[in-house]
């Protein structure tokens, strides 16, 4: 792993303890991925700021919204992501009701949702990116009807914002999902997103089923097993550009280098690969061969597929706390 990577990976640890002092109850997957957003954003993380926005959020929503209740994952969207942290809560708080004007019911993930739609374009086309993402989500469902969640509506408004003709591209979602079935990937949801992902590429559905199975085979082969809900993942770092063929091997290391840091030896290989692809992807940011993904929220790609598992994992241990009470 090389020095600049270390760097971002010590400054993220620095930061991680702060976070964690300010934001003891925040579950430890949002606390890494909070650490590693203002590491990667190049931001200093700001507790005063931090506490401000968070605060905001949850006195400017009603007691069930979901924006109130991620008001933690919002501030950190906002100061990580965004040049202008009041300009994305002004358009947050525009976007709540046109979601419920169009029938956008996402649920536990609105605020992943929302953090792709505000995002830097004028309010203006806050509405046509909403109608634009219910065309995806739609569509999705027409074809896979028992996998599509509110889980996907996070990816669909990243297809959707990506610009381009939806109809090519969404073919080309149903293309790369069949393809990498036949190369041994498991369906479901985690295959799905993969797909999604995907669909941001610039090559034909065969070459990128062909790349991703090749990382795929490559990692299997360096002690990493990717299981379906880590595909995302899988999907970043599919549209990296390698051109010496070592992604796979560069990605291997930095997860090897984070296992027995302090605060990452109870983190699986899968979770610290997530946290590998953001570092990578956002090290392509201002390449020439930067993929359209690399720019686009990268902690809101990894955490759209992990929420589910976050929230598995926190009702399990409410319900394990529970049975031995």
């Amino acid at each position: 792993m090389d020095d600049n990577l270390t760097r971002r990976l010590d400054a993220a640890g620095a930061t991680l303890e702060r976070i964690r002092e300010d934001f003891p109850w925040q579950h430890v997957y949002l606390q890494h991925l909070a650490a590693l957003s203002f590491s990667v954003a190049g931001r200093s993380y700001d507790s005063k700021r931090m506490r401000a926005m968070t605060d905001r959020i949850r006195t400017s929503f009603g007691f069930f919204s979901p924006f109130r209740s991620a008001a933690f994952q919002l501030a950190m969207y906002f100061l990580t992501e965004s040049e202008d942290a009041d300009q994305s809560f002004r358009r947050l708080t525009a976007l709540e009701p046109l979601l419920r004007q169009e029938g956008v019911r996402s649920y536990a993930y609105a605020p992943l949702l929302a953090a792709v739609l505000v995002r830097s374009d004028a309010d203006s086309t806050l509405q046509a990116k909403v109608q634009r993402t219910k065309a995806v989500f739609e569509e999705l469902h027409r074809k896979h009807p028992f996998l599509t969640g509110a889980d996907d509506y996070p990816l669909a408004a990243m297809v959707a914002t990506a610009g381009g003709p939806l109809a090519p591209r969404l073919a080309d979602v149903e293309s790369v999902y069949f393809l990498l079935h036949l190369k041994g990937l498991a369906k479901g949801n985690g295959l799905q997103l993969l797909s999604l992902i995907l669909s941001l590429g610039k090559d034909s559905a065969q070459q990128k089923a062909e790349r991703t199975a090749d990382l795929h085979e490559r990692f299997v082969a360096l002690g990493i097993r990717i299981w379906p809900q880590y595909y995302g993942a899988l999907g970043l770092l599919a549209l990296l550009p390698d051109e010496n063929g070592t992604l796979a091997e560069r990605a291997g290391g930095i997860v090897e280098a984070l296992k027995p840091r302090k605060r990452y030896k109870m983190l699986d290989k899968g979770m610290l690969l997530l946290f590998a692809a953001i570092l990578l992807a956002d090290e392509a940011v201002g390449t020439a061969d930067a993929p359209v993904a690399a720019g686009v929220l990268l902690e809101v790609l990894i955490e759209a597929q992990t929420a589910a598992m976050v929230a598995a994992t926190a009702a399990a241990t409410s319900a394990a706390a529970s049975a031995g009470s």
